[in-house]
């Protein structure tokens, strides 16, 4: 039994890494996809993968409050694609500084664990 969840496990995060939707579930375990979370973390991974592409690349996320937008898009989304290109330049603003500094420092969160 303990062997198949290590298998399991395994191929979870071999998903992780070619799949930001997937990163997304195992990265936060609260974290549940519902349709609008797969739709943006699909225009996300296309988005980055134009970007490597030499194609422009511009997403407009527009949903209501509390519908996981920040923490899908300033949170694990730097964390997957540093994950994937330590080198790859990443900003990320918002309304206010500290909030802004929010968001650096639980994507770092996001990168120091386990998971």
């Amino acid at each position: 039994m303990e062997e198949l969840l290590n298998e399991r496990q395994v191929a979870l995060k071999e998903a992780a890494r070619n799949d930001f939707i997937s990163f997304c579930e195992i990265a936060d375990d609260k974290y549940e996809a519902n349709w609008h979370h797969e739709i943006l973390a699909r225009a996300l991974q296309k988005g980055y993968e134009r970007l490597f592409e030499n194609k422009s690349t511009r997403i407009i996320v527009e949903m209501p409050p509390r519908h996981g937008k920040s923490r899908t898009s300033t949170i694990l989304f730097p964390s997957w694609v540093l994950g994937r290109s330590p080198e790859f330049p990443i900003i990320v603003s918002a309304h206010t500084a500290d909030l802004a500094q929010d968001f650096g420092q639980d994507t770092r969160d996001v990168m120091y664990t386990d998971n």
